[in-house]
Parts: structure tokens; sequence; C-alpha cells
């Protein structure tokens, strides 16, 4: 008896042992861990709401992540938010639908998501625009080809997802570098339309020519006739010696040449160039050392806005601060990217998103940033309207004119 007790004992320290050991963290482990919360922690002076949840039924479909914003305003004054809706999961390769909401009052409220595409298997990379002079919006997505779809009653109505192949223009399929074949472009986030030079009212968007998993180069694609085609330009030079770049974004500076600036393979800094011909050709790639490159992409555009009585062509970039995609922040820059000051926009979540400026009748306007919350969406999109006020509050303030009293004491 004795024996057998003792045998006992050796064996539960085991058995505790076996219960103990832990077992290899699952996909919804580490998501939860990375997603965790909290989520959102909005800076001071700043509102914002989700516009679009993740984890729920849209028709027949179980959306478990809404990723890569897209923000347009229709001709009727509607902001319209398009995103990709992943089924039955948030990852890469789940299948997707097209998905849009819609607010009608500048933002304050928001219609519950609707499906405007189903494409075949996946897609990415959702961007929009909206032609100012027909009133017409654009959407374009890729999946193995680059497609377009249209509506001609302010989003009310679509064409079929697979009505407008525009591959060709993007270079898909085309043999462009060292004789290597183009398999994708990518692009996110917004088109912009140029407003300076020759070319004023040319559409503009930033794209990735893959040839193979480490040769990506950074090319403008562009459209002179509202979206009807499109062409692409020379790609930025010696991209083999910055392998790793991609998910570019465009802007436009202040006198009219473009800046292209994309995500890093080192997660260093960004890499940005500079085009002199609208996008035909580029400069050499150049590190942006107040940009950080967290692995995520990073939205752009420009404005030229009234700050402290004085007009002013202002970039704003949007990323997250950190690799985690947490820590969103607004970078700005008054001297053309040169250099760029930063303010924390939300502490929380912070993936890929979109920035715009947004005009209105009353003042120059505002910024409307839309982001994803989780990494690839696990909880919805996020909308925050951010006031001139608030953006430039740190900026020197321009001497006022003296008082009586110092008058006064003068004389």
């Amino acid at each position: 008896m004795k024996i057998f007790a003792t045998a006992l004992m050796c064996l539960v320290p085991l058995v505790v042992g076996a219960q103990e050991k832990k077992s290899k963290p699952t996909w919804k482990d580490y998501r939860a861990a990375r997603d965790g919360m909290p989520y959102t922690r909005l800076a001071e002076g700043v509102e914002g709401q989700m516009i679009m949840k993740a984890g729920t039924m849209i028709s027949d479909y179980n959306i478990q992540g809404t990723f890569q914003p897209s923000f347009t305003v229709a001709a009727n004054g509607d902001y319209l938010v398009f995103t990709q809706g992943r089924i039955d999961s948030d990852a890469d390769k789940a299948p997707k639908v097209l998905l849009m909401v819609r607010s009608r009052d500048g933002g304050k409220t928001w219609s519950p998501p609707t499906i405007i595409a189903k494409p075949k298997g996946s897609f990415f990379c959702v961007n929009s625009f909206t032609d100012s002079k027909t009133g017409q919006i654009h959407v374009l997505f890729k999946n193995n080809k680059a497609w377009q779809i249209t509506s001609h009653d302010n989003g009310n109505t679509w064409s079929d997802w697979d009505s407008k192949d525009v591959s060709k223009g993007f270079g898909i399929g085309s043999e462009i570098w060292n004789q290597k074949r183009v398999n994708s472009n990518i692009f996110l986030g917004q088109a912009i339309k140029l407003a300076n030079g020759e070319k004023n009212g040319r559409i503009v968007l930033g794209g990735i020519h893959k040839y193979n998993k480490v040769d990506k180069c950074p090319v403008a694609v562009w459209s002179d006739d509202q979206g009807v085609t499109w062409q692409h330009g020379e790609g930025v030079p010696d991209f083999t010696s910055h392998r790793g770049m991609s998910e570019p974004a465009v802007v436009e500076l202040s006198d009219g040449r473009l800046m292209i600036i994309t995500r890093d393979g080192e997660r260093i800094k960004r890499r940005y160039s500079i085009s002199q011909d609208f996008g035909q050709s580029w400069g050499p790639i150049l590190k942006a050392e107040d940009l950080p490159a967290p692995g995520c992409f990073g939205s752009v555009c420009s404005a030229t806005v009234e700050i402290d009585g004085k007009k002013q062509h202002v970039l704003l970039f949007a990323s997250p601060a950190n690799k985690k995609r947490r820590d969103g922040r607004v970078y700005y820059s008054l001297d053309d990217g040169k250099h760029w000051k930063n303010k924390a926009l939300d502490k929380g979540l912070f993936s890929y998103s979109t920035i715009t400026h947004v005009p209105e009748t009353n003042a120059d306007g505002s910024f409307v940033v839309c982001y994803t919350k989780g990494w690839h969406g696990s909880r919805g999109i996020y909308f925050v309207k951010l006031k001139l006020d608030w953006l430039f509050a740190d900026e020197p303030k321009a001497p006022g004119p003296p008082d009586q009293a110092s008058e006064i004491q003068l004389r």
C-alpha cells in the first residue's frame, strides 16, 4: 500500500504538468490578443463613430472583416464609403463582397451597409472618385484583373462588377521591366484630381507593378477622360535596390509636382519619389525621415486652407505609428513634404485608412479620415472629421494688433 501511494504521488506532478502544458496559439487567439481592448482612444477634441461593424450579417453573408476603405462625395453632397466585406473570416484570402455606406448629413449619421458588387472569389484594392462634371461615381478594385464599376445616380445603382475590365491601362499582363510580366497592380485609398498645370483635371492614383514576390515597382496610373480610359507611366528608378516597397499613395504638391509615398520593406521609414511630369516618370527614391513605416498602408491628401489668416498648401498623411497597427496619427507638412509634424488621432486600433479634404461653404472645410479597426478589419470601419483649428492648433500664431492700453503706454 505504501509503495502504491508513493507511485501515485510521483504520478500527480506528471498529470498536473500535462494539464499546464500550453497548446500552440491558434489564429483566433493571436487575433484576439492583437485586436484586444481598448480599441478606440480618440484624442481630445476629436469625435468619431463606427460606421461599418464587422461580425454582422449583411444579406446572407457573415461579414467578419471590413478592410481598405475609400471615401468620396457624391454630386448631391452625400458622403459615400466603400470597403471590402470579408466573408466568414477577416483573412486576406477570404471571399469578399463590395460594401457601401452613405451619410446624407455630412457624416453625422450613416445608413446600414449595402452590397453593391459580388465579384467572384477574392479581391483587393478598393479605390473611388466622383466625376465633378457628370456626377458619375467610379469604384476600382482588383482580383487577378482590375475592374471598374460606375453609378449614374449618386450610388443608388451600379453597373455589373465585370462590365469594365481596365487591366490593360493598369499594366497588368504587360511585359514592362526586364522582360518580366506584370502579374498584379496594387492601388488603394483615394484617387486624386490634379488642380495645377497643363494636366489640370487628370485623375491619378498610385500603383505597384508586381513582377514576383520581391520585384515591386511604384508607378502612377491616370485617366485624362474621367475614367473612360486609363494608362500608366514609368516606374520609379532603381526599385530593385529598395525591395519591399508597396502600397503607394500619390499627392499633388503646391507647384503641380507629384509625390508618391510607399510602404518600406525594412519597416523603418517610408520611401518617396517626386515626378516633374505629372506621373510619367520619377526621380530617385528618398527616405521620409519624419514618416514611420510600420508595415501598413498610409493615406495622403493635399489642400489649400487658411491657417491663422494665411492661405497655405498643406499635405496630410494618416498612418499608425507602430508595428501593431495602433496609435493612429495625422502627419502634416507645410513645405511640400520636406518636414512633417504629427498629432495623435486614435491611440487604439488603426490600420488601413483614407484621408480626404472636404470643402464646405462656410470655411475652408475639414478633413475626413476613415480607417480600419483591427489588423484586417475584425472590428469595423471608423469615421472622424477633423476641423482645421484642431489640426493646426500648435502652429505659431501671427502677432495681432496692439490693444488700446499698449498704444496709450507707448505714447
